[in-house]
């Protein structure tokens, strides 16, 4: 084979590849569905359940914010479920860390500042990745379920 000749295994490779893209972006079309969430809102939504998760006041959610745009963690997720877990969980979990710890703390609150000592490791960041991921989609079935019981109600009603 001459060096101008294209190889032919290259052309299988970049079919393999085409098919992989494609079925990676049907599947993150259905999570983005299950969770009940668009490319744009993504990221917000999932600020939203971490900043519960790591019990952020008005505060630290407005820092969390800010640095989720300063990293411009909407635009390097570009609308990728998995992508956009990680990034928001290692800027969530930097906020976390450098948050003021609050005067009073009972069992949660030592449970979070374990969190907050641990909060730099790759097994606490896939953690807590995970966590939120789940969460997500919990909280879009639920809307799911709630708006399938909202529309029998309805047809209940009519019936």
């Amino acid at each position: 084979m001459q060096y101008w000749q294209p190889d032919p295994s290259y052309e299988d490779l970049r079919t393999l590849a085409l098919k992989l893209e494609a079925a990676f972006n049907a599947a993150n079309g259905k999570l983005l569905h299950a969770a009940g969430v668009t490319h744009e809102t993504l990221v917000d939504r999932l600020a939203e359940v971490q900043a519960k998760l790591l019990r952020f006041d008005a505060h630290a959610r407005r820092r969390f914010a800010d640095a989720l745009e300063e990293k411009r963690v909407k635009s390097l997720a570009q609308g990728n479920v998995f992508m956009a877990c990680v990034l928001c969980s290692a800027v969530a979990l930097s906020e976390f860390k450098n948050a003021p710890r609050p005067a009073a703390s009972g069992a949660l609150g030592r449970r979070l500042d374990s969190l907050r000592r641990r909060s730099t490791n790759g097994l606490t960041l896939s953690a807590f990745t995970t966590a939120s991921f789940y969460t997500l989609l919990g909280k879009g079935a639920l809307d799911h379920l709630g708006a399938r019981r909202q529309r029998k109600t309805i047809q209940h009603s009519r019936d």
